[in-house]
């Protein structure tokens, strides 16, 4: 019996440090600034509107278990990793065109208006 309680422990341990990083890297219920920042970078891959909140479920939820399972280690590096994969699974490919072809038409706009050429640093 002593053995399964120290998985156990070992588990929830595990579970805690998970956590720990998610707060840093996600935020919690509240407006934070990095619960906002967590959510700029949703957007940056095209997750948007109540997406974001089930998307942001599907993180902790997901990371929970696998660092819990062994599956994944309980490190910043790690879990932020993971993170991003998660984000470009659940991110629509949709709205990043439309958003570079707003970007792309912008940029001929300009170079049109002002009769210049805007490439690389300008």
């Amino acid at each position: 019996m002593a053995l399964f309680n120290s998985g156990d422990n070992e588990q929830k341990q595990r579970k805690k440090q998970a956590e720990k990083i998610l707060d840093e890297l996600v935020g919690g219920m509240m407006p934070t600034r990095t619960r906002i920042a967590f959510f700029a970078r949703m957007s940056g891959k095209g997750i948007k509107g109540r997406h974001q909140e089930k998307v942001r479920s599907k993180v902790l939820k997901t990371i929970k278990n696998e660092v819990e399972n062994y599956e994944l280690g309980p490190t910043k590096e790690a879990i932020n990793q993971r993170i991003e994969q998660i984000l470009t699974e659940n991110s629509d490919v949709e709205v990043l065109e439309k958003r570079r072809a707003k970007s792309l038409s912008k940029k001929t706009e300009f170079e049109q208006k002002f009769a210049i050429s805007l490439t690389g640093k300008q």
